[in-house]
């Protein structure tokens, strides 16, 4: 019998053990995932600026992941996939204010003028035309048109 209590007390242990591992590493791997979304927030972030810099031609979606702020950026994100229009994600949740203001003044934008989910069309590295506040898909469906921007990459 004390075999037996021995033996499940080394076993609680080494349970106990694997348990405080598995948490380790599941934080672990929370912890390197924000990183990861960080370093792609920078990326676009450096993207921006260097298209202004490199006088580059992009369309740039700015909405918000979150839902309740932005009701129809998913639907716009959408639209673009499948129209097959290649474009930066600016996510606003990925950004200070300041960030956000500081990039929308960067490309000659009022910020106080400018609501998401939006679509910038940025020409030689010059705000060309954008589409903001956007209501209903019929209005991106149109901007796209008019600047043939299915052929931009």
């Amino acid at each position: 019998m004390d075999k037996i209590i021995k033996s499940l007390k080394r076993n609680r242990k080494i349970v106990l053990l694997v348990v405080a591992i598995l948490l380790l590493l599941m934080i672990f791997k929370t912890a390197i995932g924000g990183v990861e979304k960080k370093k792609d927030a920078a990326k676009a972030k450096t993207d921006i600026s260097d298209i202004l810099k490199k006088k580059e031609t992009k369309v740039i979606f700015v909405g918000s992941s979150d839902t309740k702020k932005c009701k129809k950026c998913k639907e716009v994100k959408d639209y673009l996939s499948k129209q097959g229009i290649e474009y930066i994600d600016y996510d606003v949740e990925n950004y200070s204010e300041s960030e956000y203001k500081k990039m929308l003044e960067s490309i000659e934008i009022n910020p106080s003028d400018f609501g998401y989910p939006g679509v910038i069309y940025i020409r030689d590295g010059r705000l060309y035309s954008n589409v903001i506040n956007i209501h209903d898909i019929k209005s991106v469906e149109t901007f796209i048109k008019d600047y043939e921007l299915k052929s931009k990459k």
